[in-house]
């Protein structure tokens, strides 16, 4: 991720094959949450919500700035009636 984050063109890459192959972020998603958590529980990370760390990463990938990105990750969606 911090490579996809830091070089322009490998995040775009990580963004198109998102976009081009759902069942690899199918696969490879719950992978990169369960070893989030596990360091989280092990201490080494301190990460308040895994679901927008990745969001949060996303909106990095496509140019938004760290700290706006970490804004709107955060943000709660709306209400769907």
């Amino acid at each position: 991720m911090r490579q996809a984050i830091s070089d322009q063109v490998w995040g775009w890459f990580v963004v198109r094959l998102g976009v081009a192959h759902p069942t690899l972020i199918r696969i490879l998603g719950p992978r990169a949450a369960r070893d989030l958590r596990k360091g989280i529980q092990s201490g080494r990370f301190s990460i308040p919500d895994v679901d927008c760390l990745f969001a949060q990463a996303m909106l990095c990938m496509v140019g938004v700035a760290a700290d706006e990105a970490a804004d709107v990750a955060a943000c709660p969606l709306p209400l769907r009636l």
